[in-house]
């Protein structure tokens, strides 16, 4: 079981003024298996919207869902896999999608709720060097 909060600077590195934030506490329960010799790691779990950023647009709460891949390749100390996440994201109002609402200057006019998503899902590869090997008690 995880349970995660901290601070955070949304801008840092930028010309816009810092706003020192809790970071979106979240809680999960891990489960590690193994399905033929690829190791896993599910990890359901819930997030609470504290982000001053994505608060203001109406972003509550999410339910999360990450799987963690890994497979030892032969007898070398590398391992690849994947981390895959999904989540989904409660508002206090209706989410809106982006849509067309006209055109201006031949260009498409936007409406809706931009770089907020309601839905993200995401899969990115990884590569890992296992420095030492098993630790035998």
């Amino acid at each position: 079981m995880t349970v995660n909060a901290g601070l955070m600077d949304q801008y840092l590195f930028t010309d816009h003024p810092a706003t020192l934030d809790v970071n979106n506490p979240y809680a999960t329960f891990d489960k590690s298996f193994k399905v033929g010799d690829v190791q896993m790691v599910a990890s359901p779990g819930v997030t609470y919207v504290t982000s001053n950023v994505y608060r203001a647009s109406g972003e509550m709460a999410g339910l999360d869902a990450r799987l963690y891949s890994s497979y030892n390749v032969g007898q070398t100390p590398i391992s690849v896999g994947a981390s895959t996440s999904a989540s989904y994201y409660f508002f206090n109002r209706d989410y809106v999608p982006d849509h067309v609402t006209g055109f201006k200057r031949g260009k498409p006019v936007i409406a809706g709720d931009g770089k907020v998503r309601q839905i993200s899902i995401t899969v990115a590869p990884v590569i890992k060097y296992n420095v030492t090997g098993k630790v035998q008690t």
